[in-house]
């Protein structure tokens, strides 16, 4: 058994069912299509060029997108110390190790000073290290956004589920060699 379902092209958020007679409606410029009698027709996505709903392909591309992101951060974990808080405690030790470069100044750099107290050596050591470190990363750090942003626009792309099928989020990623 099937039902209808009412398309609109320029209202998009007037997606209708049509469970029973359409007569005496103002269908103009509106697109009936054939659908399953059990159809789930709320949320539902159209692709307007094909008049087809495109929902099925909603979870799948959900995790899709889980996968890419989970891996972006496994590649990371082989260049870097993963978490906010650490991203955040580099990011300060970055900016402290610049600005000691800069002028010197331990008041600038309470990151690195105790840092630099506890492991034994001088700001001026670890603000080079931390420099050398950072700048290294971005190579890393690039490839591994380069990748996962183009994985996720082939996910939003992909028009099919065998296109979903084909997109390989295992490969392409950098090794911590290559940076």
């Amino acid at each position: 058994m099937m039902g209808k379902v009412i398309l609109w092209p320029d209202r998009p958020e007037a997606l209708h069912r049509a469970d029973g007679d359409t007569d005496g409606y103002d269908l103009t410029g509106a697109t009936i299509i054939d659908v399953p009698a059990d159809f789930n027709w709320l949320g539902r996505c159209v692709d307007w060029a094909t008049l087809t709903i495109a929902d099925e392909l909603t979870p799948i591309r959900s995790r899709l997108r889980d996968a890419v992101c989970a891996k972006a951060e496994d590649v990371r974990s082989r260049f870097i110390t993963t978490g906010s808080g650490q991203a955040i405690t580099y990011t300060r030790k970055e900016a402290e190790a610049r600005a000691w470069a800069a002028g010197n100044d331990p008041a600038t750099a309470p990151f690195l000073a105790a840092e630099a107290a506890a492991t034994d050596t001088t700001i001026d050591a670890l603000a080079a290290l931390v420099v050398q470190l950072a700048d290294a990363w971005v190579a890393a750090g690039s490839a591994i956004e380069a990748r996962r942003r183009a994985l996720l626009v082939a996910i939003e792309a992909a028009a099919t589920r065998e296109a979903l099928d084909a997109i390989d989020i295992a490969a392409g990623w950098p090794e911590a060699a290559d940076a």
